[in-house]
């Protein structure tokens, strides 16, 4: 038998291979998966209803019992944090770029730059955003005087 370490990296090989062919990778499924997806049909939405099924017992989507005062489990909410930072390390300067091409394309369509709703004449945000916006201010200018 194969080690756990080697069996992990056999598993995580015919990942890639199935996922790359554009197969369920699902062991065993000879299904082609969904354009953009990893899953075919029959799998994506077998995932879905389990997913479902755990929330409506109380349990993290992945059957595990949830931490007190969150919906995911210990081993999620750490697996998630670390994806997430690393995810946002990946991606900063791309994300960062795509932010400023909409800002300003937004802006110079006479957009609200933060939704994309009509923006107020002469702003560049709508009237709910630009009224958030001066909230923010003079709390912002009603702390700074205190100090």
């Amino acid at each position: 038998m194969a080690s756990p370490g080697r069996r992990r990296a056999s598993d995580r090989e015919r990942y890639r291979e199935r996922k790359e062919g554009g197969w369920c990778v699902r062991n065993g499924c000879d299904n082609e998966a969904i354009p953009g997806e990893v899953f075919c049909d029959y799998h994506k939405e077998l995932d879905e209803e389990r997913r479902a099924k755990n929330i409506a017992e109380g349990k993290c989507r992945c059957g595990n019992p949830v931490v007190e005062g969150r919906s995911r489990c210990q081993v999620c909410l750490v697996y998630h944090a670390t994806y997430s930072r690393e995810r946002y390390q990946a991606n900063k300067e791309t994300e960062k770029n795509a932010s400023k091409a909409r800002y300003n394309e937004r802006k110079a369509a006479g957009l609200c730059v933060r939704c994309g709703k009509l923006a107020v004449p002469g702003k560049t945000q709508c009237e709910y955003h630009a009224d958030r916006q001066a909230e923010r201010e003079a709390r912002r200018r009603e702390s700074n005087a205190s100090l």
